[in-house]
């Protein structure tokens, strides 16, 4: 399962940060199994450098927008060219074999106010068919003359020759893009995968190294450093937000309790626990909270004088007691 808290910057980050908790408690791995031995380590490096290496999508974008604006720019100077065509074919319409309505100009004029290429690209191609091959010597007769005309079309392929150059850089950085998402993919899927023995290896009894392979603690650890860093480039400017993290579990039984609806009181910033009991809250204003947990078939927990902003990183302990029992612990 994908962590829904874990941004594409943060993803080789965390895999670094997992990676050397494996490698420190390794001969575990490999005890519980033979997947974690030869080449595993050397494969989820690569596939760390492969993400950091990446070809990103935004680096195609510049040259697509590039494109794009030629586009633009040719179909305005289209609009011009375009109306002269209009107006020649008024004044010969008397004499045209092909009626004014058939050269489909307006079409081609509202693809030109759309900003659609290709439809002008369409529309324009039966405007010259018709005059070439139906009213060549009638037009001819009212001024537009194969250089006008010649000029028509130069324009007509030049914006073909764009808009296929738009395209391509669009399926390049869909292409590129499917790429980058494929190889974030691969190196979830090792994060998953060693975050997930981990923490069934070590239980959430044995902390330490139960939050060496917890994706929820890295990332709070990171966001929280992150954050500090930020708000220490200004002495005089105090820290406006960070993150609280947490573990919900069942007093009794200390198995991790799911959906646990993790609330802080008085705004409404609310977040579920997942299916191991941890939760994660991100953006939380600096201040002072009263954190409340509630799940149905529990006494409802409550954690007060919670304090966000400090310089240490919130991470809640919490046990809750089934409703027939008489209180609720958060610690």
């Amino acid at each position: 399962m994908k962590s829904r808290n874990m941004k594409k910057q943060d993803v080789p980050v965390v895999a670094g940060i997992i990676l050397e908790a494996f490698m420190r408690n390794k001969s575990d791995f490999v005890s519980f199994s033979s997947v974690f031995d030869g080449s595993f380590k050397a494969d989820m490096d690569t596939a760390i450098k492969a993400v950091i290496d990446r070809r990103r999508p935004s680096d195609v974008l510049d040259k697509q927008k590039m494109t794009t604006i030629a586009v633009y720019k040719k179909l305005d100077e289209m609009r011009k060219v375009l109306r002269m065509i209009g107006e020649y074919v008024i004044m010969a319409e008397a004499n045209l074999v092909t009626k004014y309505e058939f050269y489909r100009i307006k079409e081609a004029r509202e693809a030109l106010q759309n900003g659609n290429a290709e439809e002008v690209i369409k529309h324009c191609e039966v405007v010259i068919d018709k005059i070439s091959n139906d009213d060549a010597v009638a037009l001819d007769a009212v001024g537009l003359d194969s250089a006008v005309l010649g000029n028509f079309e130069a324009e007509v392929l030049a914006l073909r020759e764009l808009n296929r150059e738009q395209v391509h850089k669009m399926n390049e950085r869909q292409e590129v893009k499917a790429i980058e998402d494929s190889l974030f993919e691969a190196l979830e899927e090792f994060v998953r995968k060693v975050s997930r023995i981990g923490k069934a290896m070590y239980t959430y009894r044995e902390k330490q190294r139960y939050d060496d392979f917890s994706v929820n603690h890295i990332l709070g650890q990171i966001n929280h450093e992150r954050k500090k860093k930020i708000d220490e480039g200004d002495d005089d400017v105090a820290p406006v937000y960070d993150v609280i993290i947490g573990r919900v579990t069942d007093k009794m039984s200390d198995e991790p309790l799911e959906n646990v609806v993790v609330r802080l009181e008085g705004t409404e910033i609310m977040v579920d626990t997942d299916e191991e009991g941890e939760f994660y809250l991100d953006e939380v204003p600096k201040g002072v909270y009263t954190v409340s947990f509630s799940k149905m078939g529990y006494v409802v927990g409550t954690q007060h004088n919670v304090e966000v902003g400090t310089s240490e990183m919130i991470d809640l302990r919490v046990e809750l007691l089934e409703d027939n029992s008489s209180e609720s612990i958060a610690s």
